[in-house]
């Protein structure tokens, strides 16, 4: 998805902001349990809030007709996660963007032109099946 060069300015910023501040007292990313259990909370919550929309976080590509629902949901998800304890938000976060672990045989193989696109690697888990 291409961002304005206003928002991707302020997304700069903000990392800039996040890795000044990790810098000065740095912690490791939450146990993988931790971090889930946390997880968890949130799409519970947003499922109680919003029913199936929320399903629209674990498609793998989107029809231009739901970009409006997806960007609604993804913005529910992140006001959800930054809306609690700054402690709990921090080690969500921390988990979400933690790249230590990262396997670059996992990444999807793209296409010469998306290769030229940022991607992220913050989609939530899915809600375990009980």
């Amino acid at each position: 998805m291409l961002i304005t060069y206003e928002l991707e300015e302020k997304r700069s910023t903000a990392y800039g902001r996040i890795l000044a501040s990790a810098a000065q007292a740095p912690q490791p990313p939450p146990q993988e349990r931790e971090a889930e259990a946390l997880i968890e909370e949130v799409l519970t919550a947003l499922h109680r809030r919003h029913g199936s929309k929320i399903d629209i976080l674990w498609r793998d590509s989107i029809p231009q007709s739901q970009f409006a629902q997806a960007c609604e949901m993804w913005i529910a998800y992140f006001r959800a996660i930054i809306g609690r304890r700054p402690a709990e938000a921090g080690r969500i976060l921390r988990h979400l963007y933690d790249d230590s672990t990262d396997d670059e045989q996992d990444a999807p193989e793209t296409t010469a032109a998306a290769a030229d696109i940022p991607k992220t690697d913050v989609l939530p888990r899915p809600p375990q099946k009980k």
